[in-house]
């Protein structure tokens, strides 16, 4: 798969460099057009693992929600290595 590209918002990317790609937001970067993040979930606090939102894709809107889990040991103890809690799942749900 070495050859395989990807055209995304005129720009040509490899397939090695979306698989290394492990966090959401460099797929949302990717993708998707004009995001706006949600924070917290209305009752206790936010959860940084959990992404939620709505951006837009070829021009329409669509709503995202997904996980992270980071790059380096630190990001991943501060993402709680991608395991939502329960503030994440009402952020997700609201």
């Amino acid at each position: 798969m070495n050859s395989t590209t990807i055209s995304a918002h005129g720009s040509e990317l490899s397939w090695p460099v979306i698989r290394s790609a492990l966090n959401m937001m460099d797929y949302v970067r990717i993708l998707f057009e004009d995001f706006h993040e949600l924070h917290g979930d209305r009752a206790y606090g936010d959860d940084p693992a959990m992404i939620a939102g709505f951006a837009k894709y070829h021009g329409r809107p669509v709503a995202l929600i997904g996980q992270q889990k980071g790059r380096d040991t630190k990001q991943r103890v501060a993402l709680n290595f991608g395991q939502a809690k329960p503030e994440g799942y009402r952020k997700a749900c609201a």
